[in-house]
Formats: structure tokens, sequence, C-alpha cells
């Protein structure tokens, strides 16, 4: 695209600091606003969040109909929650006024295996207004979805999905440490759990279903379920230490069965002291390929730069609600000769 994409960032938790500072350093993407609800931010300059590069942009403002909209294409990057129930309102009032939608929501990257009726909701409101919404992220949306989809291109046949991720919560953001329980006893993180509707990663099971989706295998029954890893030994990493019997962190699985057989299996371990971070793909089938990223693709940082890609790409499809399956998987762009 010749013209800049405007961006406004929708929430201001960790995700959407790192996706406005993310926007601000793009050349092809422009930052026109922030919205947030939260008491404490509404009303502040952005300067003093983002630096001096943003001081001339206006205020946090806590509607998003409080912001004058330029002209398209413009585009809201919305990070405010996982539940796609929860944040329905938020994202009906983005498509209400003709903004393009790129969420990190992880129930939005397959609203079809849960929320059915509510994904056909906002495909109809994205399409009668004329822009595009899309649910992403690190995983749901790439690691143990598109990723896999994309390698299994280049087999003859897959007959089954094996897919992990392991990842070291002690170094990543405090809202994560609080959805795996991190440090919690067992009494309490099942109490949280009972709340909440479920601790640990959120999304897997619609990873599972989109990837299924993509390798042509009917979605016959998909399972999902957390369970705490609670602590054996006291156990020390930087500033914490947890004590046995505490939980250290929340590991998820997920399966998709297609006529009995079990064709996908995705595993997130999220803990303290999990041993080596790494994501692992193994594909079966003719050739059995097999892919580690030793470390890990990391979480925030590369959410962030994951949502700021598709803010490129979501202007430039048809209408409605799309999948990281539907969208070009690299943004358009002029051929450059070598």
């Amino acid at each position: 695209m010749s013209q800049r994409v405007r961006v406004v960032q929708f929430g201001m938790g960790p995700i959407g600091l790192a996706l406005a500072k993310e926007v601000l350093a793009s050349p092809e993407l422009e930052l026109i606003g922030v919205v947030d609800r939260s008491a404490g931010l509404a009303g502040r300059p952005l300067g003093e969040l983002l630096g001096p590069e943003a001081h001339r942009l206006p205020k946090v403002v806590p509607n998003l109909g409080d912001l004058p909209l330029p002209p398209q294409p413009r585009v809201v990057l919305h990070a405010t929650g996982s539940r796609l129930e929860e944040v329905a309102p938020q994202l009906e009032e983005i498509l209400s006024l003709r903004c393009h939608c790129v969420s990190s929501c992880e129930e939005l990257s397959f609203p079809y295996l849960r929320h059915a009726e509510l994904g056909r909701r906002l495909d109809d409101l994205a399409k009668s207004a004329g822009v595009g919404l899309v649910g992403a992220g690190v995983n749901p949306g790439f690691a143990l979805d598109l990723l896999p989809a994309v390698l299994a291109t280049a087999c003859r046949r897959v007959d089954r999905v094996e897919a992990s991720r392991s990842v070291e919560v002690t170094r990543r953001r405090e809202p994560l440490h609080l959805k795996v329980g991190l440090g919690m006893t067992l009494d309490a993180y099942r109490t949280k759990e009972k709340a909440t509707g479920g601790m640990g990663h959120v999304g897997l099971a619609e990873s599972a279903a989109l990837l299924g989706s993509a390798l042509g295998w009917r979605v016959d029954q998909v399972t999902e379920f957390s369970e705490p890893l609670v602590t054996q030994h006291e156990i020390t990493i930087g500033q914490h230490t947890l004590v046995p019997g505490t939980v250290q962190g929340t590991r998820t699985r997920a399966t998709l069965l297609d006529d009995g057989k079990e064709r996908v299996s995705l595993q997130v371990t999220i803990a303290a002291a999990v041993g080596r971070e790494e994501d692992r793909i193994v594909l079966e089938g003719d050739p059995r390929l097999e892919l580690v990223i030793p470390g890990g693709i990391p979480g925030d940082s590369a959410t962030a730069s994951i949502l700021a890609s598709l803010a490129r790409r979501i202007v430039a499809v048809p209408p409605g609600l799309h999948s990281v399956l539907t969208l070009p998987v690299v943004p358009p762009g002029p051929p450059r000769l070598l």
C-alpha cells in the first residue's frame, strides 16, 4: 500500500502498550489515538505512556467515538480480554464505527467452536460496515496452528499433528502469572478456576479447530483441559520463591478427533522451572517433519509484531470475520528486484 494505515490502540495493558509502541516504530502505520476505560489511564497524555514521539497525539480516551476518526484505511488494534462474550460489545462498537479490527482475543481466532451465533453476528456486522475483523496472536493464530498448517504444505500427506509450547512464566508479564496461578495454594487455584471459568492458556481448543480446518479434517470433537502443576520442592528463580505444595503454573492440552481418530494433539505448559523453553511441531505423514524452535517464540513481542503486521493486511481483504487462514500470510507489497 502507498498510504499509511491509521491505527487506534484499544486497551493499554502490557500487550496494548507493546502494540502502541510497535505502531509508532512502523513506517507503514500511523498511531492516531488510544482508547482505554481504566480510571488510571483515561485522560492521560500519551507522551507519558509512550515517550516523546507520542506527545502530539490526543490524550487517552474512554470511548472510540471520542476520537476524531480520519478517512480509511483505519484499523483498531484491540487488546482487552481473552473471552469473546466479554469483549463482544467492544468489538461491536469498533465495527459499527466502520473500523477494521485486529484483536488479541483468543476465542475470536475461531469463534465458531464455542460461540457460533456470536461469530455469525460479528461477521454480519463487519460485512454491513464494509470492514474486516480477525483474532490472532502467537497462539492461537501462529505457533500451534498457522505455522504447522504452512509446514504441512511440504507434505504429500499428513496423518496427525502433535505440537507443544513450553514457557518460563517467571520471565513474563504479571497478568500471565495470575492466569496460570503462579504461587497460589491449590485451594486458591481451584477457587479462582471456578470463579473465572478456567485457568491457564486460553484458546488452545481454537488452535486445534483452526489447524484441523486448515488440513481438511472434520471437527467431530475438540477437547480441552487444564491442570495445575504443583511444586514438589522449593524453587527459586530470580525474585520468585515457591514452597512445596504451591502452584508453579498450568499445563493445558487440546485434541481434535476426526471420525474417531486423534488428528491433532496440542499442549501448552506455562510454569516456573519448565526447564527448556521451546516450541515443537511434529507432522506425522509423508514425509514426517519435525520443527523445533529453541527458546520458543517470545509471546509478548511476537504478538505485537503479528498484530501490527495484520493491521496492514486486514485493509486489503473482503469485509467480514476472518481467521489467519483467510488473510495473506505476508503483507502485500510491490515486487522488488534484487
